[in-house]
């Protein structure tokens, strides 16, 4: 835990915590008249200040827009270096006024009373951030009862007795018991090959730091040290293409292809780019971001390639998504036991569909698709943050094995890095595949949905996958990274050949349009809190297999006590075509005016041409004896969600805690603040507004 927490690991765990030094400053003014501990804490973060009682006092702190003009020189050289002095734990630092600069300005402006009374003190001092201003917490993958607690972002105090709490669960139970999970705040969560990286972790750091009270818009994404985050094999190609990119899970990932010459769409002259090591790549300017979206610059260049996928055929670089090949004696039985589907009588070319789960909790890590290689070989192939999560599972399940009396030594490897992954999809697919690979067959018999063959795609052998991320008829072409870029341009020059007017897609499309049309899970619809019935995926849970996948005594016992199935997953079309729902932890799901759930993802359906948004909705009011089916999908029910709002244009008004109050109640009388904190108005991101739903679909895994 702590600043040391990142040097320690790396030491002796050879682990790289997501953390970085970015030193925070406060100022405390003298005796302030009528000033208490009963007072609230006051944030603004149009201003980028807080202010709070001190003891009669009152505190000020700011989280400066830029601040690595004001790092110290010594403390930004440590973190590039990797180290922290063991003396520094009350170091503080030269105060500055100029750090504080037009945000204290605006603090003044808003309480006037700072204006008028002196400033006391200065506490310029240590603190650590991590690189997605989401702390980190939890268990160690691969090193059993090494727990970590760090980059708490200024927010330590407020946060301590929850993590207090929860880490005491984790240790004596397995998991918090707090109905609530912790993924967010996983440190699987970041790249380790990208912050092993000093420079990588302390600029994302201080781009964190800034961004605590910025008002960042849905899908806006980092941009410090771009060019540090991993190039996709087919980078080059994707570049050439106009390619707009973004750091996700420390990939350079391809976002939307926008029309060449077209304003608003890509820069490179980001000041977060051109001021960290890395060089620039084009990403999405300032302006291209928005609340609502689509007045967002990239909206019209997602839909273009969202309908293409839909009516023709797209191209997506999936090169990320994680892939462990497990290899050797019983490699299908380890993989068996790992996860809930009953793999281990797939033939050799067999595809099959699964989830893996919580050892404690028997919800789910996640989901993946399993590829029998070899008559000893399986491929794994996962949603990018969850490979290493997935290789440590593979340890419980191991034992398992063993414990059956059968073989268990195969061994894992990553192979993501070795192999790029290009997505061929829609309904002329097949068309694009045939011209690329003309000396296999891809028709129904040649090449069964959930099936893998070997093809050759430009002279280069690659393992070819009949399965889909979009819902449309679709092949993964498994290419070596190093002819990543002949076998992507190859799937063009096919598809000319074919009279198919392929386009590339980006991320956009395919996970916050596509994926979610046909209600495939990502991220937070796969939780350690939620079962794999709850997602839909019970199709894919065998309890009969000749030994226990992970979790499944933990799901058992959840069944027995008839606590699997307390809520669904579901999809959510929207009547109100302007909503633009973010997926949001704060976007409220209410059915007949009663709070059942929340989003787990928000989009835009450019097929149905309606708002879109996936997530769960709670059974505890359905009768007994109506199915879950029909109680979701009852025509009488009337669902509505509280959609966050922002406001794109800055509208200053000075504190006014009536008004400020006022703000926080939303139209059933419910206080979405903290009753202790008070919000400078109107503060963007706090905005909710009631839309009713169009149609509610529990998905239909």
């Amino acid at each position: 835990a702590g600043a040391w927490g990142r040097a320690f690991c790396l030491q002796e765990l050879n682990v790289a915590l997501p953390l970085g030094p970015a030193p925070h400053q406060y100022i405390i003014t003298e005796k302030v008249a009528g000033v208490s501990n009963a007072l609230p804490v006051l944030r603004d973060f149009c201003g980028r200040y807080y202010v709070k009682p001190e003891v009669g006092r009152l505190m000020v702190g700011v989280f400066e827009a830029s601040p690595l003009p004001h790092v110290p020189d010594a403390v930004l050289a440590r973190g590039r270096e990797g180290w922290y002095p063991s003396d520094a734990s009350h170091e503080v630092y030269e105060a500055s006024v100029d750090k504080a600069g037009v945000h204290l300005e605006a603090a003044m402006a808003g309480v006037p009373a700072l204006a008028e009374t002196g400033l006391a003190t200065f506490l310029h001092g240590p603190d650590t951030h991590a690189g997605d201003h989401g702390f980190v917490l939890g268990p160690l993958a691969a090193h059993p009862n090494v727990f970590v607690a760090g980059g708490f972002n200024s927010q330590g105090i407020q946060t301590a007795p929850g993590v207090g709490a929860a880490l005491t669960d984790w240790i004596l139970e397995g998991y918090p018991a707090f109905g609530e999970h912790f993924q967010n705040h996983a440190v699987s969560r970041a790249n380790p090959a990208a912050f092993a990286s000093h420079d990588y972790a302390t600029y994302r750091a201080l781009e964190s730091y800034a961004d605590t009270y910025a008002v960042v818009r849905p899908r806006q994404g980092a941009e410090a040290c771009l060019g540090l985050a991993g190039k996709l094999p087919a980078h080059a190609a994707h570049l050439s293409r106009g390619a707009v990119f973004g750091d996700q899970y420390a990939w350079l990932r391809p976002l939307y292809y926008p029309d060449p010459g077209a304003e608003g769409c890509r820069t490179e002259t980001s000041a977060w780019q051109q001021n960290t090591p890395g060089g620039t790549v084009p990403i999405p300017p300032p302006e291209a971001w928005s609340f609502a979206y689509k007045d967002a610059a990239w909206f019209p260049y997602e839909r273009r390639e969202a309908l293409r996928c839909r009516e023709a055929a797209a191209v997506f670089d999936m090169t990320p998504f994680a892939k462990v090949a497990v290899r050797g004696g019983g490699a299908v039985d380890v993989v068996n036991a790992a996860v809930t589907a009953d793999v281990g009588a797939l033939p050799v070319g067999g595809v099959a569909f699964t989830a893996f789960l919580h050892p404690s909790t028997g919800g789910c890590l996640g989901d993946c698709t399993v590829y029998r290689r070899a008559e000893e070989e399986v491929l794994c192939i996962l949603p990018a943050a969850d490979g290493h999560v997935f290789s440590d599972l593979l340890h419980h399940a191991r034992a398992a094995v063993a414990a059956a009396g059968l073989p268990a030594d195969a061994a894992a490897a990553n192979t993501t890095d070795a192999t790029a992954v290009f997505a061929v999809a829609g309904p002329h697919a097949r068309r694009v595949m045939a011209a690329a690979a003309p000396a296999r067959a891809w028709d129904d018999a040649g090449c069964p949905h959930m099936t893998g063959v070997k093809a050759d795609v430009a002279g280069v052998a690659c393992d070819v996958l009949r399965v889909s991320f979009t819902g449309e008829m679709a092949w993964e072409v498994h290419a070596p990274a190093a002819r990543a870029g002949v076998v992507y341009e190859e799937l063009f020059a096919a598809a000319g050949r074919a009279g198919v007017g392929l386009v590339p897609g980006g991320t956009f499309a395919l996970l916050h349009s596509l994926r979610m049309e046909k209600g495939y899970h990502l991220g937070a619809e796969l939780t350690p809190d939620v079962t794999p019935y709850e997602a839909g995926l019970g199709f894919a849970v065998n309890l009969g297999k000749p030994y226990p996948f992970v979790g499944q005594r933990a799901l058992e016992a959840k069944k027995a006590a008839g606590r699997h199935l307390s809520k669904r997953f579901c999809s959510f079309v929207f009547e109100d075509g302007a909503a633009s729902p973010a997926g949001s932890y704060a976007e409220h799901v209410y059915r007949n005016g009663a709070r059942v759930g929340r989003l787990t993802s928000g989009g835009y359906s450019h097929t149905l041409n309606a708002p879109l948004a996936l997530g769960y909705v709670d059974l505890a009011g359905k009768p007994r004896g109506v199915s879950v089916k029909a109680f979701i999908e009852d025509p009488g029910a009337v669902y509505e969600v509280a959609v966050v709002e922002g406001v794109d244009e800055h509208m200053d008004t000075s504190f006014d805690a009536a008004l400020a109050a006022q703000h926080f109640l939303n139209k059933r009388g419910q206080a979405v603040c903290h009753p202790n904190h008070l919000y400078h108005t109107p503060s963007p991101l706090r905005l909710a507004r009631f839309n009713r739903l169009d149609c509610v679909r529990a998905c239909p895994k």
